[in-house]
């Protein structure tokens, strides 16, 4: 609900302390109720609804013009409520796509470059990083433990070529 923009007060508390839970912050919760809260489930969903973070060079300035919303609110959001960088969020949103793409077997008709190109990574190197951030693994071995055997073998085939 929180995310489809029919957030109730306690959809978003949810939210915040499962955010604040995998920051390791539980103490610091931050409270709803103000406009910053309206602001961040407006991010927030527009960020889930239009995947603009797909694009390349989807940054802060994107969402400002966007929702017409000031710059400093923007980063108050991220940093008081949201408590997730800008960066590592975007690049969390991009792996959870390129997850979806591998759970969908675009990896047998596409490289794992074209891949980390459709979830908005510059190059494979930087969508390498970013995987192994967020997943504590390396795309191939996420593939490895979440695909099929049969699916591997064509990748590691791939590889080797």
């Amino acid at each position: 609900n929180y995310i489809y923009d029919n957030h109730t007060t306690s959809d978003l508390t949810f939210y915040l302390r499962l955010v604040n839970h995998f920051s390791k912050e539980e103490d610091k919760i931050v409270e709803p109720g103000n406009d910053m809260i309206v602001m961040s489930s407006r991010i927030l969903n527009y960020l889930h609804k239009d995947k603009a973070y797909l694009s390349p060079g989807f940054s802060k300035h994107d969402i400002v013009t966007s929702l017409n919303i000031p710059q400093k609110t923007v980063t108050d959001c991220f940093s008081k409520v949201i408590k997730i960088p800008f960066p590592k969020l975007r690049n969390q949103l991009r792996i959870e796509h390129a997850m979806e793409l591998f759970r969908n077997n675009a990896h047998l008709t596409k490289t794992i470059s074209g891949i980390a190109i459709d979830s908005g990574f510059q190059n494979r190197a930087s969508f390498y990083i970013a995987f192994k951030e967020v997943t504590s693994m390396t795309p191939v071995e996420w593939i490895e433990e979440n695909c099929d055997k049969q699916i591997l073998d064509s990748l590691n085939q791939e590889n080797t070529e």
